[in-house]
């Protein structure tokens, strides 16, 4: 056997039987028979020892398991106290139980200072360890300490640590981990687009040392705001900025509400006038060329807003901040001009075109849809409208379709209509809305890939992505009016029939409150246009 058996384990009493067996044979062949009695003897007497002996040798074994266990299980309870991993033992309520040497140091080495885990971590997720036999904890502050940890636990069977369930807890470090992960984050660039969103304007109004000493003092207060944040700005162009920082000063940004766009309206020149400032901002993009993107969408979301405001652009987020300023009227009769050719292109390469505008329409997004309706059919196209229902604000206007002009009746769509109908090269209109979610067919943009957009109210973080044309003016009264100047613009001249007309008025008077609320000359241009 092997030399570190134990000696009451070595059997050597074998090798006396056997060669007192031999000698029997050999007396017994020899005739030698007083001396086979003798053999015989001590063969028994061998055979009583041994068996002696090996009763001995079980109790012997036995006491040795005993004491082997005991041993083992002193190791391993030594080695969990003194573990260099902190170890503790709670039940399914937080109750400590038990703890090694390593996590007395999250109690001052103090025994009697808590007797439930809570007491040492407020939130401490005891209910993700309900109904599960192992598990993961992740990210767990200490704050008396500050650090943080990963809990691996797994569930003692009932009864193996006193009378209850409870569950053992291995608390694995990882604050050189999150503080890494931390600092990465708050020392992640910010690209921030700075537009002086109506210096066009009011550099006409201004003169040359006026308007030069306002955008010095606009150049100032974003460098004091650059240098308190350890960043920079670059200008680009007379009205145009990059600046750029860290993220951990994006929070205090957002905290105040941008207060530069106040502090830059507060420069005033003659006769009051003063900038504004649109403010797109990109964070945590995955690159620098995304973080740029993200920075372009957000100022477009800003002046497609109305301006004097910023956008926060997020990997799946925008916030907004400001837009307190008034709308003042920029858009030009040029760029209608251009919509309303492009749109006659995009009309003419269609097989059909169905217009709808939100769900809950209102007299704005009916009027609009039913201006537009004479414009796709002075092109000699087919247009369809989706209505899926006549609330009591369109009744009036609907009865009045079915009496005067009923092939309009023949021409509403319901949602399953309009994907029926809807094929490849079918156009897909939205009036009044540029949220997908409040269209009335959602479904349809799904489908169809060519859509024109047309609205008049400020860019919100839900967007109709990759349309052919959006026209977004949110300085305009309503979208009746932008579709009235569309109507004025298209190459060969509508004749708008006396129902079309007091649709798209209607639609005017409704979203302005009688001309009393966001009018302009432009606007009542447009309805002195319907009135003739």
């Amino acid at each position: 056997m092997d030399k570190k058996t134990p000696k009451f384990m070595k059997d050597d009493s074998f090798i006396y039987f056997v060669i007192i067996l031999l000698l029997i044979i050999v007396f017994l062949i020899e005739g030698m028979y007083i001396y086979v009695g003798i053999a015989g003897v001590l063969l028994l007497a061998i055979v009583v020892y041994t068996l002696r002996k090996q009763v001995l040798r079980e109790r012997q074994f036995k006491s040795y398991l005993i004491e082997y266990t005991k041993n083992i299980e002193n190791l391993s309870v030594s080695s969990f106290y003194y573990s260099p991993l902190p170890i503790c033992i709670i039940s399914p309520n937080g109750k400590l139980l038990w703890f090694n040497n390593k996590f007395k140091e999250f109690l001052n080495n103090s025994d009697d200072i808590i007797e439930n885990i809570e007491e040492l971590i407020k939130d401490f997720p005891l209910n993700s360890m309900d109904g599960n036999k192992e598990g993961t904890i992740g990210n767990l502050e200490i704050p008396e300490i500050g650090r943080y940890f990963n809990v691996l636990y797994y569930e003692l069977e009932e009864g193996k640590f006193g009378d209850e369930q409870s569950y053992v807890c291995y608390w694995n470090e990882n604050t050189a981990f999150v503080t890494l992960r931390n600092k990465y984050n708050d020392e992640r660039p910010i690209s921030i687009l700075i537009q002086i969103d109506n210096y066009e304007d009011i550099s006409e109004k201004l003169e040359v040392g006026e308007k030069s000493a306002m955008t010095a003092q606009v150049e100032k207060i974003l460098n004091k705001y650059a240098s308190q944040m350890n960043g920079f700005v670059l200008k680009y162009e007379n009205y145009k900025f990059l600046m750029m920082i860290e993220n951990k000063y994006l929070e205090t940004l957002e905290e105040n509400k941008f207060a530069m766009l106040d502090d830059v309206k507060a420069i005033k020149g003659d006769n009051d006038y003063s900038f504004t400032l649109s403010i797109g901002t990109g964070a945590m993009a995955k690159n620098l060329t995304q973080l740029l993107e993200y920075s372009k969408g957000a100022l477009d979301v800003a002046l497609g807003r109305g301006g004097d405001q910023a956008v926060v652009k997020r990997i799946n987020s925008v916030k907004f901040y400001g837009g307190k300023s008034k709308a003042v009227e920029k858009r030009t009769k040029v760029r209608a001009r251009i919509i309303s050719y492009a749109l006659r292109q995009i009309i003419d390469q269609s097989s059909n075109v169905i217009i709808m505008g939100h769900r809950v329409g209102d007299m704005d997004s009916l009027g609009a849809s039913i201006g537009l309706y004479s414009i796709v059919r002075s092109r000699g196209k087919k247009p369809y409208i989706v209505l899926n229902d006549v609330n009591h604000a369109l009744k009036n206007m609907y009865e009045r379709m079915k009496e005067e002009e009923s092939h309009y009746i023949e021409s509403i769509l319901t949602t399953e209509q309009a994907l029926e109908l809807a094929d490849q090269n079918t156009l897909i209109v939205v009036l009044d809305t540029h949220r997908k979610s409040y269209t009335e067919a959602p479904e349809l943009l799904d489908k169809i890939d060519k859509v024109v957009l047309i609205d008049h109210h400020r860019r919100s973080e839900e967007y109709i992505e990759n349309t052919l044309l959006d026209y977004i003016e949110p300085y305009a009264s309503s979208t009746c009016e932008l579709v009235t100047e569309i109507v004025q613009y298209m190459e060969d001249t509508i004749k708008l029939t006396k129902f079309e007309a007091d649709a798209l008025m209607a639609g005017i008077v409704v979203d302005t409150n009688s001309f009393t609320f966001k009018t302009g000359v432009r606007t009542f241009e447009a309805a002195s246009f319907l009135r003739r």
